[in-house]
């Protein structure tokens, strides 16, 4: 049964007011809220991770750090797969801001709790260590490299240079047609270079989709210009373009 206990007293109340007054006299109003919306999960981190250490429950913390872990970076490679320049922002600020404290707090307890129970020994306890770290920082390393996209179009060339062929052969795309990991909503061909477009989205105000060169320069579509705001390249010619 676990034996210790969180004291308030008056004295620790006063100081953490009077540091709390602090910030509140000289910063903006709107930085001040922003500061605590941005630190908000980190302090529930933080309390959640103190709460496993006293209750001793390191099977719920293992539980709650493998679970969101797990579901975090699957969520990253889902995002990945055909990125948006928005969303790969969006994505690295909720990862700073919510998840790297939601992984990191039950994690670290989890480990700790581990080491205190002996459950774990000598060249075992870094190893935990590691996959803390691993899966925390994981989805960063995920965002900084597209390799989801990569990935995906490795198991998806041969099937998308097959419906390019039959693009330039004259049979463009007018329905969804699937090409390996991806759907393909819609095709286009520039005539002058032979160059092929592939959406996987082909909403006008912002096209993504899979772009071969066959001239080494970008297709022009009057009216229509293919995606330039994100561009990835890929192997054998291939592109990955985005308008966001």
């Amino acid at each position: 049964m676990p034996t210790h206990r969180f004291r308030f007293t008056i004295r620790g109340f006063m100081i953490l007011i009077a540091a709390m007054a602090v910030p509140l006299a000289v910063l903006p109003g709107w930085l001040i809220v922003l500061s605590l919306v941005g630190l908000a999960p980190s302090v529930v981190a933080v309390l959640v991770s103190l709460w496993l250490v006293f209750r001793e429950r390191r099977r719920l913390a293992a539980i709650c750090f493998w679970g969101v872990s797990i579901l975090v970076n699957v969520g990253y490679l889902a995002c990945c797969l055909t990125p948006r320049l928005i969303l790969l922002y969006m994505l690295f600020v909720l990862w700073v801001l919510v998840l790297l404290p939601a992984i990191l707090g039950p994690g670290a307890a989890w480990a700790r709790l581990a080491r205190r129970e002996g459950a774990i020994r000598g060249r075992s306890r870094a190893a935990v260590n590691a996959c803390v770290c691993v899966m925390a920082l994981f989805p960063m390393a995920t965002l900084g490299t597209l390799w989801p996209l990569y990935l995906a179009f490795y198991l998806s060339r041969p099937s998308l240079e097959r419906l390019a062929d039959q693009v330039a052969a004259g049979q463009a795309v007018t329905q969804w047609r699937r090409a390996g990991v991806y759907s393909i909503a819609e095709s286009d061909l520039d005539p002058g270079s032979g160059n092929v477009g592939l959406f996987v989205d082909p909403n006008p105000s912002g096209p993504s989709g899979f772009l071969r060169i066959r001239s080494g320069l970008p297709p022009y579509y009057p009216g229509r210009p293919f995606a330039t705001d994100m561009n990835v390249e890929l192997p054998g010619g291939w592109e990955y373009r985005v308008e966001d």
